[in-house]
């Protein structure tokens, strides 16, 4: 058997209500990827992203770092869907649980991008 179809039919194997999750989460990534694109070619050379560290020279960083949002968002989906399909044989109540937790934390990294820029503007 070959590496795909082992990837196809693990996907299969997976009910709806896991894959749905899984599905949004694909979506917010590349929403959050397109947002932080666009605002990229908008924003000032320096944007305030560590802006809870202390002193204010320090939350201030240039405006490469914004990408620093789809990186980890992508990262999260593809640990999370890794690790969903390497243990796809646990209780199908967990596995849902951690499939709508990677949505909720993508939630959140999309709402942390979206006061960035609502902060520079």
């Amino acid at each position: 058997m070959s590496e795909n179809q082992f990837k196809i039919e693990t996907w299969d194997e997976l009910s709806t209500s896991i894959k749905q999750p899984l599905l949004l989460c694909v979506a917010f990534t590349g929403l959050i990827t397109i947002v932080s694109t666009i605002y990229y070619f908008f924003a000032q050379p320096e944007i305030p992203l560590f802006y809870s560290l202390a002193r204010p020279d320090q939350a201030i960083t240039s405006k490469e770092w914004i990408f620093l949002f789809p990186t980890i968002a992508l990262f999260i989906t593809l640990l999370h869907s890794i690790l969903i399909s390497l243990f796809k044989d646990l209780e199908k109540l967990v596995l849902r649980l951690f499939a709508w937790t990677t949505l909720v934390v993508q939630c959140f990294l999309f709402f942390a991008l979206l006061r960035i820029i609502i902060i520079t503007y």
